[in-house]
């Protein structure tokens, strides 16, 4: 694409920033994970991957490994409708779970889930294996899984789990109204 992901502009700002005005004030910190250093410039902590990998597992274990608190609420720097509201529908569903993971009409949501600390190790497993697959790491720790419906509003703006990959999309998408509950 030319440049990371989290600078495409949406609605007049990079998505890093949209992101990280709708998490600071509402978590006790807010991290990228990022090996690039122009992300230093967005004024968030920036940790870099410890794994071997450029998956979005690396990433969550950067988070996890550099964070000051026991549970990561984590979401993609490309996704700029992230939910607050769902976010703690999360938190107040974990109990004695390692990872509190939506499902959405698509599936299994792990780019907008809360995971704890304790996740650690599996994902530690994961990286020895070369399971880099998102998609099939809750079944490596206790995960709880969250139904979500679409229409219900809690998206902030549109569907929290929708995600840019261009400009274009970033276009198309600021133009649409979809969010699930």
């Amino acid at each position: 694409m030319g440049s990371p992901k989290g600078w495409i502009p949406f609605q007049g700002e990079p998505l890093i920033e949209r992101i990280g005005s709708r998490l600071r004030g509402n978590f006790a910190e807010v991290i990228v994970a990022a090996n690039d250093e122009t992300y230093d410039r967005c004024g968030l902590r920036r940790v870099p991957d410890i794994l071997p990998s450029g998956s979005p597992l690396a990433g969550i274990h950067a988070v996890l490994s550099g964070s000051r608190t026991e549970w990561c609420f984590v979401c993609g720097c490309d996704m700029p409708f992230v939910s607050v509201a769902l976010a703690s529908r999360l938190w107040e569903s974990r109990g004695d779970a390692d990872l509190v993971i939506p499902r959405s009409a698509r599936g299994l949501e792990p780019l907008h889930a809360l995971y704890s600390r304790n996740c650690l190790p599996a994902l530690e497993g994961a990286a020895a294996e070369g399971a880099w697959k998102l998609q099939a790491f809750p079944a490596r720790v206790r995960a709880r899984v969250i139904e979500v419906r679409e229409g219900g509003g809690v998206g902030e703006g549109g569907s929290p789990f929708a995600n840019v990959n261009t400009p274009g999309e970033a276009g198309e998408l600021s133009r649409m109204d979809r969010s699930p509950e």
